[in-house]
């Protein structure tokens, strides 16, 4: 995005981009960006419900994947997640968001814009 259409763009993709993600998430969910292009959000009160959880990634990555129109040329963002569950992927902050980042990374390898669950070793879900 910033090669091709500058910082200015790049910078107003994010911001947009960013304002979509809030208005997917609860007011008690955490929100915040890692850096770059990357996010996490911290779901809380998640029942056990892991249907209901990936119905509301999907609505949020369907938010994501609507046009974006910067100087008048409409660009369009991809979205690949990495999902971590407490306490079945990790008792720590730490553990969780390395999974997730790990969960991410796979995502991307199976071809981006795709969701990967994280669980114990050797149960990962792609969607």
């Amino acid at each position: 995005m910033n090669d091709t259409l500058g910082h200015a763009a790049g910078d107003e993709v994010l911001k947009t981009l960013s304002w979509r993600m809030v208005n997917c998430v609860r007011v008690t969910d955490l929100l915040v960006r890692l850096g770059g292009d990357e996010f996490a959000i911290v779901f809380s009160n998640v029942s056990h419900d892991e249907l209901g959880l990936m119905r509301r990634l999907q609505e949020l990555r369907t938010a994501i994947s609507k046009p974006i129109v910067i100087d008048d040329k409409s660009v369009t963002a991809t979205c690949s997640m990495g999902v971590a569950f407490f306490p079945q992927d990790g008792d720590t902050p730490e553990e969780l968001l390395a999974r997730a980042d790990r969960a991410m990374y796979e995502a991307k390898d199976l071809g981006r814009d795709r969701l990967r669950v994280s669980h114990v070793p050797g149960d990962g879900l792609g969607i």
